[in-house]
C-alpha cells in the first residue's frame, strides 16, 4: 500500500477471484494484483495495454499510472480521476441519461479504436459455416435453419468486425456520482475484434432501449445480428441443452426489446 500510495483508511476490496486476482480501491486509485505465474497475470497485462490505447485515442477510461512485474507478481495501478466516481453500478444502476451515455461510449470506442484485426475469416462466412455444422449434426432442423437465415437476411450486412470490450456488464462501468454520465469501463482484458453489436448483448434488458438510443440508429440491427451469432456459436459448445429451438430463442429475445406499451 505504501509503494503504490494507497490510503489504508479508505481501502476497499472490490473483487477477489479464485485465480488469485485482487481488485482493490483506495479513493480514486485502483490496484489489480496477481502472482506472475498465475492465470490472471496475462489479464492484468492485457487490461493495462488496452488502457494505454484508450488514453492515446482520448477515450474516457481509468488512467494507467504504473505497471509492475517484479518480485514474482504483476500489478497495475490506475486512477479513476475522480475520488467519488462509481466503480460498479450493479446495485445502484444509472439514470436514463447515464444509460444513453453508455450507448454513446460504446459507439465512440468502436468507431475510434482501429486496431489490426488478425482474424481473416469474414463474419458472415463464419456464421454460415457454424450453422451448417449444426445442421449436419442434426442439432438444428431445416425449418429452424431457414428461419434463422431469414432473420439474418433482413438485417443490414456490414461484413466487418470492430474492437469490442467483450463484457459490458454493470460491474465494469465507471460512472459519475450523479449516475447520469459514464466515465469509462474497467476490465479490458478480453477486448478483441467481434461483431459491432457484441457489447450491446450484456446490457440489462430493462434499460436496453436507453442504451440503443445513445448508440444511434444502427444499434438495434447490430444487436440483433450479434444475438444470432451468439445463439449459433453457443449451440456449438458441447453439453449445451436448450428448452427452446434457436429460432424460438431469438423470437423471445426480439420480444424483450419491444418498448413497453
Amino acid at each position: 500500500m505504501e509503494r503504490y500510495r494507497l490510503d489504508p483508511d479508505v481501502l476497499k476490496i472490490l473483487h477477489h477471484a479464485k485465480s488469485g486476482l485482487w481488485h482493490v480501491r483506495s479513493g480514486e486509485r485502483l490496484l489489480r494484483w496477481a502472482l506472475a505465474d498465475s492465470s490472471s497475470a496475462p489479464h492484468i497485462l492485457r487490461d493495462a495495454a488496452m488502457l494505454a490505447v484508450l488514453e492515446r485515442h482520448q477515450l474516457a477510461a481509468p488512467q494507467l499510472l504504473a505497471l509492475d512485474q517484479s518480485e514474482g507478481f504483476v500489478v497495475s495501478v490506475q486512477t479513476l480521476l475522480m475520488p467519488t466516481a462509481l466503480c460498479d453500478v450493479t446495485e445502484v444502476g444509472l439514470e436514463e441519461a447515464g444509460w444513453r451515455s453508455l450507448g454513446a461510449y460504446i459507439r465512440a470506442y468502436q468507431d475510434r479504436l482501429q486496431l489490426p484485426d488478425f482474424n481473416p475469416e469474414h463474419p458472415e462466412q463464419a456464421w454460415e459455416e457454424e450453422l451448417r455444422s449444426l445442421e449436419r449434426r442434426g442439432e438444428v432442423g431445416p425449418q429452424d435453419a431457414r428461419w434463422l437465415r431469414h432473420w439474418r437476411s433482413l438485417l443490414p450486412c456490414e461484413g466487418k468486425r470492430v474492437l469490442t470490450h467483450g463484457y459490458v456488464h454493470p460491474a465494469w462501468i465507471v460512472a459519475h456520482p450523479s449516475r447520469q454520465l459514464v466515465l469509462g469501463l474497467t476490465e479490458w482484458s478480453i477486448a478483441e475484434h467481434r461483431e459491432p453489436g457484441h457489447d450491446l448483448l450484456w446490457v440489462p434488458p430493462e434499460v436496453v432501449q436507453h442504451v440503443l438510443n445513445g448508440y444511434g440508429p444502427n444499434g438495434l440491427p447490430r444487436l440483433l445480428r450479434a444475438k444470432l451469432s451468439q445463439l449459433v456459436t453457443s449451440a456449438q459448445e458441447p453439453h449445451t441443452t436448450r428448452p427452446l429451438s434457436l429460432a424460438d430463442e431469438f423470437e423471445r429475445f426480439v420480444h424483450t426489446l419491444e418498448p413497453p406499451r
